[in-house]
């Protein structure tokens, strides 16, 4: 009769803590957080000669240096997580406001030459334009 009670006892006791851990496992309220998956692997954007369009990613411009005709235009566009801008590093030829995620800046360059800029929130950020 004791064993029965032992027996009954013990199968009590797992019960309660089977029980408890499915409980506390799937607790109204509780979520699961997923961390966001971040990629340094941001693939390199060919220079298209012709075509002015740059990228604002990760802290640098994408592609860094692109070849345009005169008369045709150059398109930045933020995509990074902080604001940027595009200041000429000679000159006054560009000069953005500063672009916060997802706003973008044109510029139509009427003469043949290179342009050098940079970004003026970060100023190790550089491209070109040829």
């Amino acid at each position: 009769m004791k064993n029965k009670q032992l027996i009954f006892a013990i199968i009590g006791i797992i019960i309660l803590i089977v029980g408890a851990f499915i409980y506390f496992a799937t607790k109204p309220g509780r979520s699961v957080v997923e961390e966001p998956v971040v990629s340094s692997d941001v693939p390199e954007v060919k220079v298209v000669e012709g075509v002015g369009y740059i990228k604002i990613v990760n802290g640098a411009f994408k592609p860094t240096d692109i070849k345009i005709k005169a008369g045709q235009t150059a398109f930045w566009t933020n995509e990074d997580s902080v604001a940027h801008s595009i200041i000429s590093d000679s000159g006054t030829e560009l000069s953005s406001s500063s672009l916060d995620k997802g706003f973008s800046y044109a510029h139509a360059f009427t003469a043949k030459g290179t342009y050098n800029y940079h970004c003026q929130q970060h100023p190790d950020m550089k491209g070109r334009i040829v």
